[in-house]
């Protein structure tokens, strides 16, 4: 078993149009709920911070196993539905990646390890979310 504690600290503040979560080290998200829920939508949803943790998880695992990578394009959306239960829930994360790379001798190299970041980023292996990975190498 791998010991990774990850914990939060926070204070939770309501602003006139969000909620602040304010981490002790100085951290801050300002959070709202999206305008299909009823909030004003303007500020970061859960529905946002859910498909960004999808996103960069692999993005930071990808940056951990190469330094091939220049810059990048991302593309995603996510498929809310309500199950048999009646429940919200996140049906499918669509996410489209364009990786630009220091040069062209690095691309084959980097097409393994697209395949191999997924196994481990430990996000995309603790979801029940169908996930649509596009990859293009530029």
């Amino acid at each position: 078993m791998i010991n990774y504690p990850v914990k939060f600290d926070l204070q939770g503040v309501k602003g006139p149009d969000s909620l602040v979560l304010q981490e002790k080290n100085g951290g801050r998200i300002l959070v709202d709920v999206p305008v299909v829920f009823g909030g004003k939508g303007k500020f970061t949803s859960p529905e946002d911070l859910y498909l960004m943790a999808l996103v960069s998880c692999y993005l930071t695992t990808l940056e951990t196993l190469s330094r091939d990578i220049l810059d990048y394009k991302i593309q995603a959306e996510i498929v809310l539905d309500r199950g048999a239960n009646g429940k919200v829930w996140c049906l499918k994360a669509v996410i489209n990646y364009e990786f630009y790379l220091h040069d062209d001798a690095s691309k084959s190299n980097f097409e393994k390890l697209l395949e191999d970041a997924k196994g481990y980023c430990f996000i995309w292996n603790s979801v029940k979310t169908e996930l649509v990975i596009n990859t293009k190498i530029c």
